[in-house]
């Protein structure tokens, strides 16, 4: 029957007495080992860059010296890392703090005498402008278009203010240009003047123009309100620069009885006057003007006035 059954399974009933302790120390002894303790991907215990993280005073003991010097290694680059992120914020920082404007120097462009309140005035408003945009006193990011518009706005006797370099730490320098008057008009104690493009102000820091508006409209001035409709005044500045354009020396200019919609200009050396219209260009009427003056100059005609509202036409009178 022994033939036909089955081993015995080994017990230690079966280990002969010699062998037997040594097979239960071996037993006992060895340590069970994790199924997934050699698994692809991992550290093997002792080898981690943890170990010398933690706070065990035998992790350092432990540690191999490869481990010890990829342990530095990884300090130094991650010190570097911070340092180098920690440069990099204090030159933001500082082209920032370049960059911003904290206080207003303001220069005159074209003018090397100007009242020094006139500049303190210039600046106080480029000022208020900042303080209404915050933001835009980083200088890269100032908006001058809209500056311009707000600072000639309060004072309309600036052409221009452009942004220039830096005056200093946080402190920003502005040029200021003045308008340059071509026309003056006096009303009620009241100077005006008017510029070649047009626009009339009170404030004038030139020689105060030797063309002179004489007002025979008999229209009476009503203090407070103007003295003129801008497209008037802008007329007048414009036609007078593009006479001086073509070497054409304006000395008064008249607005005659009973209109405000044209002018008479007196020019120098000229012995008849020359009638204009708003209502058209004033470079034309200026070519125009002189070739007339050429015309009766060489044909000795001397009229009494010379009307040239009409385009490619000159009407005189003798």
């Amino acid at each position: 029957m022994g033939l036909f059954s089955r081993k015995n399974k080994k017990t230690n009933d079966n280990i002969p007495a010699r062998r037997r302790r040594n097979y239960d120390n071996r037993a006992t002894d060895t340590p069970r080992i994790s199924p997934t303790a050699f698994k692809s991907g991992r550290t093997l215990a002792g080898t981690t860059r943890s170990r010398l993280k933690s706070t065990e005073r035998t992790a350092v003991k432990t540690a191999t010296p490869r481990e010890k010097l990829h342990h530095l290694t990884y300090i130094r680059k991650r010190i570097a890392w911070i340092f180098a992120g920690f440069v990099i914020i204090c030159i933001m920082l500082a082209i920032l703090l370049w960059q911003f404007t904290a206080s207003v120097l303001v220069q005159a462009g074209s003018v090397t005498v100007i009242a020094q309140n006139n500049l303190d005035e210039y600046a106080k408003t480029i000022q208020q402008y900042l303080s209404d945009n915050p933001t835009e006193r980083l200088r890269f990011n100032l908006n001058e278009g809209d500056l311009n518009e707000f600072l000639v706005r309060q004072h309309p006797e600036v052409a221009s203010v452009t942004q220039g370099d830096a005056a200093g730490f946080t402190k920003t320098r502005f040029v200021v240009n003045l308008r340059k008057p071509v026309v003056g008009w006096q009303v009620d104690s009241v100077q005006y003047f008017v510029d070649s493009q047009g626009v009339s102000f009170t404030k004038n820091i030139y020689d105060n123009p030797s063309v002179i508006i004489v007002d025979n409209s008999g229209v009476k001035h009503t203090p407070g309100t103007a003295i003129a409709s801008a497209r008037f005044l802008g007329f007048v500045g414009r036609a007078v620069a593009a006479m001086q354009d073509r070497g054409l020396v304006v000395e008064r200019v008249t607005i005659p009885a009973g209109t405000s919609r044209q002018i008479e200009a007196t020019i120098k050396d000229v012995p008849y006057p020359f009638i204009l219209s708003i209502d058209r260009s004033p470079n034309e009427q200026a070519e125009d003007i002189q070739r007339v003056i050429g015309y009766f100059g060489r044909s000795g005609v001397v009229p009494r006035y010379v009307d040239v509202r009409v385009k490619g036409k000159a009407f005189y009178r003798d």
